[in-house]
């Protein structure tokens, strides 16, 4: 196998000052940041393009400015230094015996997870928990003890435990309705504005599964990307979307939203709880799965 050569090394300490300074936007601020001097990010700078072997910034008026092939290549390096603030960010978290590191779906995250944290700070008093996103698209990523998956359950390096039903159901806000006398049955259903999250087959699959004709009609209305925005249509009022219950219960409790049939459709998606093969889970998280545990079958209860 052949060795890189030393001169095909990217000289780290250079990317690392270019990506402050156009984070920064100056280099004075990068050198504030990063503990050099202003001449040391310059040097820095162009050894960068020496490297590259074009031109990244460019005197503008008293200071510097990214030339174009500055901001494509800014575009480029920008998800490689996110993924490394936030792996050291985690690790140093798990240092700590006392910190929980967990990332969710947004979805899972806003509907489900947060609202339930009050509790369990009140009884955890000496535990901190950071919450981040995980990214549903490059699970890999994932640096997080404790991880709150959507999927079919089987993700390489990961212990994953069936948490919640990823089955949807058709929901409208009342004002959506607010028109009509009673709820729509499933044959008024197919009347009434749609709302899309992920992919239009959903609904299409749904009024299949009533024995109803699926058509050109089904396809029409917005497409989200996920069931976060998709949600947030249904409360707005923008048509009817399949969401689903133990994510929405605050939403049915409080009105802003209503089950126009009991009929659901199941992908075989389902929501998983995570947690990583390579290490032991600390003592304080498996404190903190049992608690989402007992939260869980709870809330079922009360369903």
């Amino acid at each position: 196998m052949k060795l890189a050569h030393e001169s095909d090394l990217l000289p780290l300490n250079a990317a690392k000052a270019f990506e402050a300074f156009a984070r920064r936007g100056s280099v004075t601020a990068a050198a504030d940041e990063l503990g050099l001097t202003a001449s040391a990010v310059s040097h820095r700078l162009a050894q960068l393009e020496e490297f590259v072997g074009t031109k990244l910034t460019e005197r503008h008026g008293r200071g510097l400015a990214l030339t174009a092939d500055g901001r494509e290549y800014l575009e480029s390096i920008l998800p490689a230094f996110f993924l490394l603030r936030t792996a050291t960010s985690q690790l140093r978290f798990r240092a700590s015996a006392h910190e929980i590191s967990i990332s969710a779906i947004p979805l899972f995250a806003v509907s489900w997870l947060i609202p339930r944290l009050p509790g369990f700070s009140r009884q955890n008093r000496d535990v901190d928990v950071r919450v981040t996103y995980a990214q549903n698209r490059n699970y890999s990523s994932d640096a997080a003890d404790i991880s709150v998956r959507f999927g079919a359950g089987a993700w390489l390096g990961y212990k994953s435990e069936l948490f919640l039903s990823g089955a949807v159901v058709p929901v409208a806000s009342p004002a959506l309705l607010q028109d009509r006398k009673r709820l729509p049955d499933e044959e008024a259903l197919a009347v009434l504005p749609l709302v899309h999250d992920e992919s239009r087959d959903h609904w299409l699959n749904w009024f299949r599964a009533a024995g109803m004709r699926a058509g050109d009609r089904h396809l029409s209305g917005p497409l989200f990307e996920d069931g976060m925005l998709a949600r947030a249509a249904a409360v707005a009022g923008l048509g009817a979307a399949l969401c689903r219950l133990p994510l929405i219960e605050d939403d049915i409790a409080n009105g802003r939203l209503v089950v126009l049939s009991e009929r659901s459709l199941d992908d075989g998606r389902n929501y998983y709880l995570c947690t990583r093969t390579d290490r032991e889970l600390p003592q304080v998280s498996r404190r903190f799965v049992a608690w989402m545990r007992t939260e869980r079958d709870r809330g079922q209860t009360q369903l």
